[in-house]
């Protein structure tokens, strides 16, 4: 099987279980995707059925909101490489596969957490440090450590069971952490505290219907997002007590002291190393986005160099392609670099894994959801990657398009007509007017 390829880098420019938790849209950046698919969802829904497929495997094309993605992932060619708890960046362009191999390795730390107790934390960098990026890492301590502690607490839910060294004391500043970062007025009592101490969250978390939900898409089974966590702690809440260093009322108050604390805290009750997955540095497009993208990293790789997040706190940067230069730059060839690119034969089994999931591998190829009049005029999943420039979240993208083109059009007594000549040229036309890959159409 032919896999995304990644290439090691230095800096000469010749030279993955889901997500425990997920921070899902918090800016509302997919809410025009939605509504423009959402009307002809249903129809796609009932034509896949009919054709074998249990649901639409290419209904989002964004990693960060897809829970079967660790069903049908394709590992690129170093993936394993980039496991190591070690400092390491992932070079992609935009919708190349960065927050896919981010969430999976979030996983693989995930699954592996009971036996090697290293925590990954996924910090997506928010759309208002990105568009102002700090000079220095202390602009990102309040949101890194927003995102410490809840990475931490799902953890207890978890694996409490694990922690031996969490006693009264250790709960009740874990505690204040968690109410200071995700605060819901003033509603807490004394629950918290003791779950935590008696390493009993995911049977509170449970107890209340929102972890392994039936109605849930298994792979869902089990997850902790912040928005559960808010609904969850206006049920539970606790009595707790600061840490003996200066108190704050807000979390973006936190300060280097405030995150050393975190750390300490962590170490002590059995969580001896970190590793920060640094995604979304992409940002907005505009006139001088190299420039605000390489700001926003600059302090990671600093951070990198320096030591400055603790000594036993690494970083897995995930990056955009367009800002390699810079990074290697600076860090030279101090720790593994990697590079994603996909090819036609990786694109097809990424085609091929989405399929077979959604089908329970009865569907493998497009070719199996067209008529045999158009498969034998031309390939259009060949044309189809080709149009994506070889980009993943593109090539997702065209083919929903052509889903909801063709279900759209069916009628009531026609739900299982096969992708026709009709919907292949609605594509092709919305997406290159000037040019159909090559497609000729029959003459009748």
């Amino acid at each position: 099987m032919d896999t995304p390829n990644t290439n090691g880098t230095t800096n000469d420019r010749g030279s993955a279980v889901d997500s425990v938790y997920t921070t899902i849209d918090p800016v509302g950046q997919f809410d025009g995707l939605h509504r423009t698919l959402s009307s002809a969802n249903d129809s796609v829904d009932h034509w896949l059925k009919t054709l074998g497929l249990e649901h639409d495997p290419f209904r989002l094309p964004y990693s960060e909101l897809d829970f079967h993605l660790d069903e049908y992932y394709c590992e690129h060619e170093q993936f394993a490489a980039n496991l190591a708890p070690d400092h390491s960046v992932l070079y992609a362009k935009s919708g190349a596969g960065k927050t896919a191999a981010r969430k999976q390795i979030e996983a693989h730390f995930q699954s592996a957490f009971r036996l090697e107790h290293v925590l990954a934390v996924p910090y997506l960098v928010p759309e208002h440090i990105a568009d102002a990026p700090p000079v220095s890492l202390s602009g990102h301590i309040p949101e890194l450590a927003k995102a410490l502690v809840l990475s931490a607490f799902v953890a207890l839910a978890q694996h409490g069971n694990d922690f031996p060294n969490l006693d009264q004391d250790n709960a009740s500043r874990l505690a204040w952490y968690v109410e200071l970062c995700y605060p819901l007025h003033g509603t807490w009592q004394d629950d918290l505290t003791q779950a935590i101490t008696e390493r009993s969250l995911g049977q509170m978390l449970r107890s209340i219907g929102q972890l392994h939900d039936p109605n849930l898409p298994p792979a869902m089974a089990g997850t902790v997002n912040a928005d559960w966590l808010m609904r969850w702690k206006a049920w539970c809440a606790t009595t707790n007590s600061p840490p003996s260093i200066p108190s704050v009322t807000n979390y973006q108050n936190l300060t280097e002291q405030h995150w050393d604390d975190i750390l300490h805290l962590l170490k002590q009750i059995g969580i001896p190393k970190l590793i920060i997955l640094v995604d979304g540095v992409d940002g907005k497009t505009g006139r001088h986005r190299i420039n605000r993208m390489n700001r926003v990293t600059q302090p990671f790789v600093d951070a990198i160099l320096q030591g400055n997040l603790g000594p036993d706190t690494f970083c897995k940067l995930f990056l955009p392609l367009e800002i390699e230069p810079f990074v290697a730059h600076k860090l030279g060839k101090r720790i593994p670099m990697f590079r994603i690119q996909w090819g036609h034969a990786s694109l097809r089994e990424l085609i091929t894994r989405r399929l077979a999931q959604a089908s329970g591998d009865m569907v493998r190829s497009l070719r199996q959801l067209i008529e045999p009049a158009v498969n034998d005029s031309f390939n259009l999943e060949e044309h189809l990657i080709e149009q994506s420039a070889f980009l993943p979240r593109t090539l997702i993208h065209s083919i929903e398009r052509l889903f909801a083109i063709h279900a759209t059009q069916l009628s009531e007594s026609q739900p299982a007509t096969k992708i026709s000549f009709a919907s292949v040229e609605a594509l092709l036309q919305q997406y290159n007017t000037n040019s159909h890959f090559g497609f000729v159409r029959p003459s009748p």
